[in-house]
């Protein structure tokens, strides 16, 4: 009796990781451009920095009185 591990598994395996990166690849290329992604990013880090910056003001005032 065979374990998990065996010839046939790592094959299908292999197969799987294989081709989940092909159509990874194939799909991010259809999607939106990196620029986008980039832009995301950005637009995210300044939205949690302004988030972040009343916050602190809020502390701040919150403190003081």
């Amino acid at each position: 009796m065979g374990g998990i591990v065996n010839t046939r598994n790592a094959v299908v395996g292999y197969a799987v990781v294989k081709g989940g990166k092909y159509a990874l690849k194939h799909k991010a290329k259809e999607s939106a451009s990196p620029r986008m992604g980039a832009w995301a990013a950005g637009t995210l880090a300044a939205a949690g920095l302004v988030m972040w910056r009343k916050r602190r003001r809020r502390a701040k005032t919150a403190a003081a009185e």
